[in-house]
């Protein structure tokens, strides 16, 4: 195979450039057990691209590419050599190496996941459990039936029927889950201290309490409108082997009590790291509500307590006497208290000292497991927050696990999130817990078990203002890390053609009928022209005619007989007369002959025009034609209103188009709009009020719905956009306008990070490392290793005062970052691999090795190869296919969108180990 010529594929994406030949690679990298990239970064893998592929199969293997050098690191150590500090000493001198310390500023690259996903609804269809199909059966609800632990369980379930009381009602729901939106990818909770692991599931859900939310056009914002009263993000913990969650103590008072214990088996004092919006956040604080009897089984959850996530900036275990640095502060610790009474607490006693100084600034006591905001006169507030301390009163040191937080939340049940800060007064809280071993008579929660932050108040989010296309809500309001976009529809004006009615209201139009008689159109009547390129076809077998007298007509335009003169609308000179409401179309697009579809006035009296462009059913009752109604009695009970037309008064005819509004489920669901001609001879007009304006006004159309989010039918104003995606542009006395969608339009919305093109980072200070020890760097995988550290040389004077030793060697080498700071002696970095390789491939050739094919069969030759024996099919519409077929793992789907939907869902399945 060749190398891909950028050129041919075209600018399909900014930074195509990920796609040139020297790139970076992690490792390892998996795609379920087949590994793409080595532990060293080497690349195992191929994109393959058919050569005449689209440009949105580029798109979707620019996206592979560039995952794969986002992830382009493999793990080196990098140590400094430091010289050996010596002293020499006679006499009764003395010489010692004191103050082995070391502090490391670690900055991580991509702590924070990033990511966007877009939901595709309807317009006029609910938001809820099945998209795509106009429906409200039990199917489309997420109910209180099922069990808790059930993967389409309600997220406010209290596992026994009943919503937790702290959390929203919601049933009709859609869920955004991990393998949708990356940030939110399963994520294993480690508590090192403990060696304990435990799953973390995060979703998002859209909805509303009843039937779910929807889009629709709403008049009074002259645009489409997202109503989504509900927004949820939740957070749901499992154990090893259990439903349970995460415990409050690692390790039990008995064989169920996991809720008391002393520090050493807190899970709060373990620095033990959830993924939350994003982002990794430690565990500082965990507290769960009383016992109110409730949880007598573990199937049960109960709400209440509260929870406290924070991010380190420093850390570090202090002895007496040392300290963390926070610019030019020192945060020392002097001591740790003895404690007193019942509860033996021993609290950390803090001073805070500014640099070269010798008095503190000021000086605090500080609880384990707590958090106290340090306030420093000329520099601020800090939050301090000590995990666990030893008083060192037997024969143990003195010491305190100490650090200063960047940020911490408080998640206080049926509380805003962070009350204390009053800076999310639109979402709130919901934690849910259960308890281990429950029974009737020990019923004390001591697992969290779920976390939920959720919002009914999203007009307040959005200013009081309508959701219309282009405005965002925060998720949540701070920190925000996440946005959810109301991005309108998937199409514009270039998606859409034009069609117009034109009524000629005095001059007659003279026609060949079978290329003999020589007709004429009575005025009024009406032209009729569709975009160029798209034909009309006047064959309809449901128009119910005079039999004899349908002929065929195929042409982009064609006319309506208006005049209200009976059998005299249409006259010939052959002596032929045709009724009111007949068609008139050339017989091919290249004729100078002329049909006649004759409506019969008499009986069941309309005319149908197909128009596949409107949907290719062809037909008033699933879309793609246009219905010319003479008997207006009849037309009330073919359109199924409860208003008989006949007595809104004026109205002669009335015109209605058909438009196919459904797909998936929906299929062949329509949209009918209606209006209406008011025959006054030489004055008729389409636009007027009738007697019942509820049916027709003047500037409006009449709309028959297809989804049920559109409580009833009624009439919609010019600019309203139908749940096809067409427009209503115009309406007046000799025309009436639409420009119709040439596909259904999906109304879509998006949850996205923030930034979501920066690659964030988490810098924090690991301080007084001794030689030897370890540190994890909190948000990533990365870890430090003290392997030698500066040193110090004392000197102790001998007889009468006179120095017997000297100082000698290096005592000051350490790592440089790119800024010339001291990072340490040695330090665990990501690099990039070095080696170069064409990554992206055609399928013009052959390639050896592990084969990621983008892009269906039709335009793949790999992927075609991959499913000749029938391992996958790609049918219709919305089919996509992730799967691996030998040495070859194929991406693709039915339609150029779907490809990129199958290469999201191919990027969200890959795991490093």
């Amino acid at each position: 195979m060749k190398g891909v010529n950028l050129k041919r594929i075209g600018a399909i994406v900014a930074g195509a450039t990920l796609l040139a030949s020297s790139v970076a690679f992690a490792g390892p990298l998996h795609f379920g057990d087949t590994q793409l990239v080595t532990e060293s970064g080497q690349p195992l893998v191929k994109v393959v691209v058919g050569e005449s592929a689209q440009a949105s199969d580029g798109v979707a293997a620019a996206k592979i590419a560039s995952y794969l050098a986002k992830e382009a690191y493999k793990t080196d150590t990098y140590t400094a050599t430091v010289g050996d500090v010596t002293c020499t000493a006679s006499g009764a001198g003395a010489c010692t190496i004191t103050d082995k310390s070391v502090t490391l500023d670690v900055t991580v690259p991509g702590a924070t996941k990033t990511g966007s996903y877009t939901l595709n609804s309807l317009v006029g269809d609910y938001i809820d459990r099945t998209l795509l199909d106009r429906g409200t059966s039990s199917n489309n609800a997420y109910t209180l039936s099922n069990a808790e632990t059930s993967t389409i369980a309600n997220p406010n379930s209290d596992g026994a029927g009943s919503y937790l009381t702290s959390a929203s009602s919601a049933t009709y729901l859609y869920r955004i889950g991990s393998s949708q939106f990356t940030p939110m990818v399963d994520y294993t909770v480690k508590d090192e201290d403990a060696t304990a692991e435990y799953k973390e599931v995060q979703n998002f859900w859209i909805g509303s309490e009843s039937l779910g939310g929807y889009v629709k056009y709403q008049e009074s914002a002259d645009n489409l409108v997202l109503n989504a009263p509900i927004l949820e993000y939740s957070l749901k913990f499992s154990g090893g082997s259990n439903d349970l969650g995460i415990p409050i103590c690692t390790q039990a008072t008995n064989t169920s009590l996991y809720g008391t214990c002393d520090d050493t088996y807190k899970t709060e004092t373990h620095k033990v790291q959830v993924m939350f919006l994003g982002e990794s956040w430690i565990i500082s604080e965990m507290s769960a509500p009383s016992d109110d009897g409730t949880l007598t089984t573990e199937q049960r959850v109960a709400p209440g307590g509260y929870v406290k996530l924070a991010k380190e900036s420093v850390n570090g275990v202090l002895n007496k006497g040392e300290y963390l640095t926070v610019g030019d502060l020192k945060f020392v610790l002097d001591d740790v208290s003895l404690g007193t009474g019942a509860s033996n607490v021993h609290p950390a006693i803090v001073s805070v000292y500014a640099e070269g100084q010798t008095e503190p600034l000021t000086k605090t006591q500080i609880n384990p497991s707590s958090t106290t905001d340090v306030a420093v006169t000329g520099y601020g507030t800090y939050k301090v927050h000590v995990y666990k301390t030893a008083p060192g009163y037997t024969f143990g040191a003195t010491w305190a696990d100490l650090a200063i937080f960047s940020d911490e939340l408080k998640l206080e049940d049926n509380a805003d999130l962070d009350p204390d800060l009053d800076n999310n007064n639109y979402w709130k809280v919901s934690l849910g817990w259960k308890n281990k071993g429950a029974t009737s008579s020990e019923t004390a929660p001591d697992h969290l078990r779920s976390i939920i932050l959720w919002s009914d108040e999203v007009d307040s989010l959005l200013g009081d203002s309508d959701w219309t296309p282009g405005l965002a809500v925060p998720v949540v309001q701070s920190p925000v890390a996440w946005q959810l976009t109301f991005a309108g529809l998937d199409i514009d004006d270039s998606s859409r053609e034009s069609l117009t009615f034109t009524m000629e209201r005095e001059s007659q139009k003279q026609v060949s009928i079978n290329a003999t008689a020589k007709c004429n159109i009575t005025a009024p009547y009406a032209k009729v022209v569709g975009p160029t390129g798209y034909n009309f076809d006047a064959s309809s077998a449901e128009s119910p005619v005079t039999p004899g007298t349908t002929l065929a007509g195929y042409d982009k335009e064609f006319y309506i007989a208006l005049n209200a003169s009976g059998a005299g609308a249409i006259q010939c000179d052959s002596g032929a007369q045709y009724d009111q409401g007949s068609v008139v179309m050339k017989s091919g697009t290249s004729s100078s002959s002329y049909y006649v579809v004759q409506n019969n006035s008499e009986g069941t009296g309309y005319t149908d025009v197909k128009w596949d462009f409107a949907g290719a059913s062809s037909s008033w009752t699933q879309g793609g034609v246009i219905r010319v109604f003479n008997n207006i009695t009849f037309a009330n009970t073919t359109l199924g209103l409860n208003t008989d037309w006949a007595s809104v008064g004026k109205t002669t005819f009335l015109i209605g188009i058909s438009e196919d509004a459904g797909e998936g489920e929906s299929a062949n669901m329509p949209e009918r709009l209606i209006f209406g001609v008011n025959y006054s001879g030489a004055s008729s007009t389409f636009n007027y009020d009738a007697t019942d304006t509820t049916l027709l006004k003047k500037d409006y159309v009449y709309s028959i719905h297809a989804g049920p989010a559109y409580t009833a039918n009624g009439t919609v104003e010019e600019g309203y956009i139908s749940e096809r995606g067409s427009k209503f542009v115009a309406i007046d006395d000799t025309s009436v306008k639409f420009r119709i969608a040439n596909d259904v339009a999906h109304a879509q919305v998006t949850l996205a990070s923030v930034e979501e093109s920066d690659i964030s980072t988490n810098a924090v200070r690991l301080s007084n490392l001794k030689e030897g020890e370890e540190a994890a760097v909190p948000g990533s995988d990365v870890k430090v290793k003290v392997v030698e550290i500066k040193a110090t040389g004392t000197c102790a004077t001998g007889a009468a005062g006179t120095p017997v030793c000297a100082v000698s060697g290096d005592a000051t080498a350490y790592l440089k970052n790119a800024k010339g700071e001291n990072v340490g002696a040695t330090l665990s970095a990501s690099t990039p691999y070095t080696g170069s390789v064409d990554l992206v491939v055609l399928d013009s050739g052959e390639a050896a090795g592990t084969l990621i094919t983008v892009g269906g069969p039709l335009v793949n030759k790999v992927t075609a190869a991959a499913g000749a024996d029938g391992t996958f099919e790609l049918k219709a519409a919305g089919d996509v296919v992730v799967t691996q077929v030998g040495n070859k793992i194929v991406v693709a789907g039915y339609t150029a969108a779907d490809t990129l939907t199958a290469t999201e869902q191919f990027l969200a399945s890959l795991k490093t180990n």
